[in-house]
């Protein structure tokens, strides 16, 4: 990945992270009681189409990390080592087969897919 690349990577996830603070800043305020705390948690989950849950996740994620906590992990996309190397081919084998014999398109997958299938069980 280049410099370009981890940059962006990284504004994207300090972007996401002061979004997150934003959602839960109203619930981080001291004199909340509890009954006006999980209202307000409601509301805001609500409005943002997210769920409660998602909103005790980043509270805790802050109290623990602070901003740092709310940032979206860092993940590196990993091929399994389960699948065979020429996966992406196969693949692109059965999505093909699929659209030129659409009447026995699930036998005929079935059929080409089983030996790499068998393989990956």
């Amino acid at each position: 990945m280049n410099t370009n690349e981890t940059l962006t990577k990284q504004q994207w996830q300090d972007q996401e992270a002061l979004h997150r603070f934003q959602l839960i800043s109203p619930l981080l305020q001291t004199g909340l009681d509890d009954a006006r705390r999980l209202q307000l948690r409601r509301t805001i989950a609500d409005e943002n189409n997210i769920s409660v849950r998602t909103l005790y996740r980043y509270e805790k994620a802050f109290a623990e990390k602070q901003f740092a906590g709310l940032r979206p992990a860092d993940r590196e996309k990993h091929r399994s080592q389960k699948l065979p190397e020429n996966f992406e081919f196969l693949l692109e084998q059965a999505i093909q087969l699929r659209r030129e014999v659409p009447e026995n398109k699930l036998r005929r997958t079935e059929q080409f897919c089983s030996g790499f299938l068998t393989w990956i069980r």
